[in-house]
């Protein structure tokens, strides 16, 4: 099977959901920066579910890989009244998104890894990835 027959030949697109917690999310880009291979991922999709200045900055800095930056359209009474119910709400809005929507996944067959803003990852995430996906392949 090798690249599992996607349109990216065996790259892994990476969508990372964002809340309003900028100091987390600020770590995440430094741990995603530090990648080996990042600068070859298709796209860096950044998920937010609300829209703050600092948020918006970080995404829209970085410079370390391809990036699409979308926006999760939420109740804020269901964030308020229902906090699990709206993470898991914006957890199926992207996943929606990402296989039909967006155009830099919406074609990809293969895997995508996802992140949340407190999902630190080593160095070695990408090649680790790879191996447990040719595993996958194997089978």
């Amino acid at each position: 099977k090798g690249d599992g027959g996607n349109v990216h030949k065996g790259r892994v697109p990476i969508a990372v959901y964002v809340h309003d917690r900028p100091d987390l999310f600020a770590q995440v880009l430094v741990a995603l920066k530090g990648v080996r291979g990042i600068e070859r991922v298709p796209v860096l999709v950044i998920s937010m579910d609300s829209v703050s200045r600092r948020m918006l900055a970080l995404a829209e800095a970085i410079r370390f890989a391809p990036v699409r930056i979308v926006f999760h359209p939420v109740r804020q009474d269901m964030v308020s009244e229902e906090p699990v119910l709206a993470i898991k709400n914006h957890w199926w809005w992207l996943q929606v998104a990402l296989w039909r929507h967006v155009r830099e996944t919406r074609e990809h067959t293969g895997s995508i890894a996802l992140l949340e803003e407190d999902h630190l990852v080593t160095p070695d995430f990408l090649q680790v990835m790879g191996v447990l996906l040719r595993m996958q392949d194997s089978d």
